[in-house]
Formats: structure tokens, C-alpha cells, sequence
């Protein structure tokens, strides 16, 4: 598979483990389900992923630790107001550039 496919793959199940996994829970989302949604066959979910909990932890990394680390920058900046700090972490959590 070229690897431009591959990563479009990757992030088609992302973005559909992050739609299922908020409407049904961690446990009611079936693998296949997350497959269906992506638009591709359930052996590419493990091309990509050791199991679902591997998925959840993918989807974690490529969404939660990059708002993480931006708000981590904003504390450091010292440049910034405390008003301005707060601020920028809201913009940062509704994805929004600072």
C-alpha cells in the first residue's frame, strides 16, 4: 500500500474511532464498526493497530497530547498576562491558533 493511502487509511480510522468512540463508549464500539465508518475493510484497522486499545491510544496521541503540549507552551510563555494565558488556552482547546 503506498504510503500516502496508508496514512490517509490512518487517519480515516481515527477520525472514525473518535466519532464512534463518542457516541457509544470505548466498549459498545466494535472494530468493525470503526472499519465501516472509515470506509475501509477491518484488516487495515490492524495494518495500522495492534487491537482497539492500541486505536484508543492512537487516538489519544493524535489528538489530547498536542493540545497538551500547546497548553504547556502557553504556561511557559512569559510573555503573557494571566488574563492572556487564559485566553490562549481556551482558543488552544477549541482549536483555534494562538
Amino acid at each position: 500500500m503506498p504510503r500516502k493511502v496508508s496514512a490517509q487509511h490512518r487517519e480515516a480510522l481515527l477520525d472514525a474511532a473518535l466519532e464512534c468512540f463518542s457516541k457509544r463508549g470505548f466498549d459498545a464500539t466494535r472494530v468493525e464498526d470503526i472499519a465501516r465508518l472509515a470506509g475501509v475493510a477491518k484488516g487495515s484497522v490492524y495494518t495500522h493497530f495492534k487491537d482497539k486499545e492500541a486505536l484508543f491510544q492512537g487516538l489519544i496521541e493524535s489528538t489530547l497530547l498536542p493540545l497538551y503540549r500547546q497548553v504547556q507552551e502557553i504556561q511557559r510563555d512569559k510573555t503573557l498576562t494571566l488574563r492572556g494565558k487564559n485566553h490562549a488556552r481556551r482558543s488552544a482547546a477549541l482549536g483555534r491558533q494562538r
